[in-house]
């Protein structure tokens, strides 16, 4: 991959995505913050990223890390996650435990 090439923080999103549901949190986290140091406007990679924090039990960084996409995507809430992720159950089910340990709320105000 180029490191120039614009898609790259997709693809390091898709790999911590694969780490991620593999159990493999750590790896998970190094690929996310990379695809996020890349591409910072991304909230699919923050995502990531608190729920992985949050799966690997850095809970203080996975809450910090939930403020700021807050602040990236005011709209953010379980239902949002459920209606506009592409997970199916098992998937969707693991990455929604993660997300709420992160701080995730059901509504977007709370």
């Amino acid at each position: 991959m180029s490191p120039r090439d614009p898609l790259t923080g997709f693809f390091c999103a898709g790999l911590s995505a694969a780490h991620y549901f593999a159990g493999r949190y750590n790896e998970a986290i190094k690929w996310a913050r990379q695809g996020v140091q890349l591409r910072p406007g991304m909230p699919a990679g923050h995502r990531m990223l608190c729920a992985s924090l949050a799966q690997a039990g850095l809970l203080d960084e996975a809450r910090s890390a939930m403020a700021y996409l807050r602040k990236l995507q005011p709209t953010l809430s379980v239902a949002w996650v459920k209606q506009s992720v592409p997970y199916t159950a098992r998937p969707m089910a693991l990455f929604l435990d993660g997300l709420r340990k992160a701080g995730l709320t059901t509504d977007a105000k709370s």
